[in-house]
């Protein structure tokens, strides 16, 4: 190329110099959110989903292992739907986190076997594709009842062993769309009037291995879509007391799994005699993706994809895994 003065050559020379420049912005760009939120987190293990060889690679699915202790440096795939932190020794998840990281798009995630102890409002902001919420054996000494009531998707809750405390007025947990919610084995006693006021969808309800020595009816009297309440593993006697919950579970066709009064040769009561929802309003409910053969069957680390395999601590899962939620499956399409 020839210049007609040093004018020309000066000109060109800032052109090349200003177009390398912008070229290296966005490269360093381009490499930094691939480096941020593109490849697998360091002490995770990732899985990639890929439904053909010309489509682009998506970690759609994370697993985290080791103590993490800023979760805010934990910068994960954005297209990320199921997600296990557990065991992490998380302390606290900062409010807005998951929206600020734009990682919205989970449908599963597993806090369980943390240090989690509040859980506010905003928590869980801006997962509006969330289904399944495992904060299993997490101390918690504050549940906010509205932390989840904008997640519109989810379906089951698992809370065993978090010992979180029960509010005495209002409800535990507010939700419109919940179908499972497992209290299980979290030292409650007794059980206010109202803490299960605001689940009216709820089928299964798990409140084995507590204390308690007595359920008073008007406790569940909001739950008319209930179709399993587990009582096993509790206090309850078989006397008078407990001859209202029978009679309630007889009236609405609710199983009474670990019922301590014998009914013939059983040892839990099961009622289909009559149903008290005879109309077709209420949520058409889709099947769940993981199954739960029962509230009590479902443990951390359970959840399996047609695409991912997902290891478990205790070997027994595996054939467990395998026959979970038909009886919730079931349940629906009585």
């Amino acid at each position: 190329m020839c210049f007609r003065d040093f004018r020309d050559a000066k000109r060109f020379s800032l052109l090349g110099y200003y177009a390398i420049t912008c070229l290296a912005l966005i490269y360093a760009s381009d490499a930094g959110a691939t480096t941020q939120f593109d490849t697998c987190p360091e002490m995770c293990r990732c899985i990639i989903s890929q439904r053909s060889v010309t489509e682009e690679k998506i970690f759609k699915n994370v697993v985290c292992r080791g103590v993490i202790r800023d979760i805010r440096l934990l910068h994960m795939p954005q297209k990320t739907e199921w997600l296990d932190l557990s065991k992490t020794s998380l302390q606290s998840i900062p409010s807005y986190f998951f929206i600020d990281h734009g990682v919205v798009e989970l449908t599963e995630l597993d806090l369980s076997y943390n240090n989690l102890s509040y859980i506010d409002h905003n928590t869980f902001i801006g997962l509006n594709e969330l289904k399944y919420l495992n904060l299993n054996y997490n101390k918690i000494l504050y549940f906010e009842p509205n932390s989840l009531l904008y997640n519109e998707m989810l379906t089951h809750i698992f809370m065993k062993g978090t010992d979180v405390p029960l509010p005495e007025e209002g409800s535990l947990v507010v939700s419109h769309t919940l179908k499972l919610l497992d209290v299980s084995d979290c030292r409650i006693s007794s059980l206010p009037t109202l803490v299960f006021s605001e689940l009216p969808y709820l089928l299964v309800l798990n409140i084995s291995r507590n204390p308690i020595r007595r359920v008073d009816v008007k406790i569940l009297e909001n739950l008319t879509w209930l179709r399993e309440l587990d009582v096993s593993k509790t206090d309850l006697k078989c006397d008078q007391n407990l001859a209202s919950l029978a009679d309630w579970g007889k009236a609405y066709s609710v199983r009474l799994t670990g019922y301590p009064c014998k009914n013939g040769h059983n040892e839990e009561a099961v009622f289909r005699s009559n149903r008290r929802k005879h109309t077709t309003e209420g949520p058409e409910w889709p099947t769940p993706i993981s199954e739960v053969e029962n509230a009590n069957d479902f443990e951390e680390s359970s959840f399996v994809r047609t695409n991912l395999t997902v290891e478990t601590d205790d070997p027994a899962d595996e054939a467990s895994i395998r026959n979970q939620t038909m009886q919730l499956q079931k349940a629906t399409q009585r």
